[in-house]
């Protein structure tokens, strides 16, 4: 009836995604007068001009791999090998690629005001 994490062998996930050029805030506080995160995110310099939207912007990858100790991804995905013979799943690689890189503002006042935007009940 319900699954648990447990169950959960091996995962190999990959995602990418673009994110419309521009600038764009990200209002954490609802305080109108502190300053906002933002980020910029805007064309690669060897990029040739385009005028294909779904080329503009910035491209983010992203992969994950989750599986036993001392396993190769081939043996990670292998439903025969005995769950006995497997360690608990672990996080074995993350990767996070932005092409181009993306500019980031207000870094530091968000990350001294970030403890404030969750209330403790």
């Amino acid at each position: 009836d319900s699954l648990t994490a447990d169950l959960i062998h091996a995962v190999q996930l990959q995602a990418q995604v673009r994110l419309r050029e521009g600038r764009h805030s990200i209002p954490l506080d609802k305080d109108d007068m502190r300053p906002q995160f933002w980020f910029d995110s805007k064309n690669s310099a060897n990029d040739v001009i385009e005028n294909d939207d779904s080329k503009k912007g910035c491209k983010i990858s992203a992969s994950f791999t989750i599986g036993s100790e001392r396993f190769s991804l081939n043996e990670d995905l292998d439903t025969t090998k005995p769950t006995l013979s497997r360690s608990r799943p672990l996080v074995k690689s993350a990767d996070l690629v932005l092409d181009p890189p993306l500019r980031l503002g207000n870094v530091a006042p968000t990350l001294l005001h970030f403890p404030d935007l969750f209330e403790d009940r």
